[in-house]
């Protein structure tokens, strides 16, 4: 007897197929040969339909793979990005170590007492999310870059006018910030990593080159 040839339909491909039954001008069993795979893979797939969708629309995953790998713990795993997301949005640093006592508490506040999060399931959490280091930049995304060109054009033209060009100097402040957050925490691939500078200064210092 011969053995069946495994079809595995790729994110994109699972979509189609979703939009394709929802039009309900086929049968399910003709949409199945349409796409080569079994009438109850069909139906597998529209009970996950919204995760499906989810998943393809959040931009995260490669829609062309054939396997998308999930997590075995997925609640908890849902649990950990909405407070990752939320965390990051309210431009709280957050470190590998405070992601994974995190993920031990939502595990316990779901019920998994006996889950313990491992560093290679946080390893592959955030590559399953595309959750990279990223410089944090305070100061320097305080100003527009309009306001910045509409100074430099108008204010700055003015003012060295006024001075020979050995007397111009360029000069810059600097902080000490022994407790200072890490200027690396973990965020989104697709975000942009800023945050406004309001922590003490605990030593400010003046520096121009001479």
């Amino acid at each position: 007897m011969a053995t069946r040839k495994l079809t595995t339909l790729p994110l994109k491909r699972k979509i189609e197929l979703i939009d394709e039954v929802e039009k309900k001008s086929k049968k399910q069993k003709d949409v199945a040969m349409e796409f080569g795979v079994p009438a109850n893979t069909v139906s597998t797939i529209m009970k996950k339909k919204e995760y499906y969708r989810d998943l393809y629309f959040s931009g995260q995953h490669d829609a062309n793979k054939q396997r998308q790998r999930q997590s075995q713990h997925d609640d908890v795993e849902k649990a950990l990005l909405d407070w990752f997301t939320d965390m990051r949005a309210s431009n709280v640093p957050i470190s590998g170590t405070i992601m994974k006592m995190k993920a031990e508490e939502l595990a316990s506040d779901l019920g998994k007492d006996d889950w313990a999060c491992v560093d290679s399931w946080i390893t592959r959490f955030k590559k399953r999310h595309n959750i990279v280091f990223k410089s944090v930049c305070g100061e320097s995304e305080a100003v527009d870059d309009k306001t910045v060109d509409n100074w430099r054009r108008t204010v700055l033209a003015d003012l060295l006018k006024k001075y020979s060009p050995t007397d111009i100097y360029n000069a810059d402040e600097t902080g000490l910030f022994w407790r200072l957050y890490q200027t690396r925490p973990w965020n989104l691939e697709a975000n942009h990593a800023t945050e406004e500078n309001k922590l003490k200064k605990e030593l400010l210092c003046f520096a121009a080159p001479i």
